[in-house]
């Protein structure tokens, strides 16, 4: 993973990395997950402009055509339809536990299969999870739905 950056979603629940190869992917995966409800910092310290919460209808769509070169009625139909494999892989990757925590996480990952990795995972996602707002959960069923509609 190393041409792909780490990113931290902000939230009031637990803390949640995922990789990205770029800032559009990493905003495009939090928004899907959480609506426009939570914030994004790279792992250099940069905050990524996401949050959609305090925003009205014209606001947001300059958003969109801001990040994504279209309005949000389009993003779904345009962006996201351009790069499905790359918001699939974000989404897959996202893990509860902060940005210091996640090289362990990796070079567990790496000592599995595939069936090895989800057990894994979900083993890892039981054990620290403490909130009921299951972002990771909902990411990953997001990747499987997406997966399915777009045979990747």
């Amino acid at each position: 993973m190393s041409e792909k950056c780490l990113y931290e979603v902000i939230s009031p629940s637990d803390s949640v990395t995922f990789y990205a190869p770029n800032d559009s992917i990493a905003r495009m995966v939090v928004l899907l997950v959480g609506e426009g409800k939570y914030g994004l910092t790279k792992e250099d310290g940069t905050q990524i402009d996401c949050m959609l919460l305090f925003m009205d209808d014209s606001q947001i769509d300059k958003k969109s055509q801001e990040w994504f070169g279209t309005s949000f009625g389009g993003v779904f139909d345009v962006f996201l339809a351009q790069h499905i494999p790359e918001v699939i892989d974000a989404l897959n990757s996202f893990a509860t536990m902060t940005p210091k925590e996640r090289f362990m996480y990796d070079e567990a990952m790496k000592q599995f299969d595939r069936d090895g990795q989800e057990r894994y995972r979900q083993i890892i996602q039981d054990k620290v999870r403490t909130s009921l707002n299951d972002i990771c959960g909902r990411s990953w069923g997001i990747a499987s739905v997406l997966s399915k509609r777009h045979s990747v």
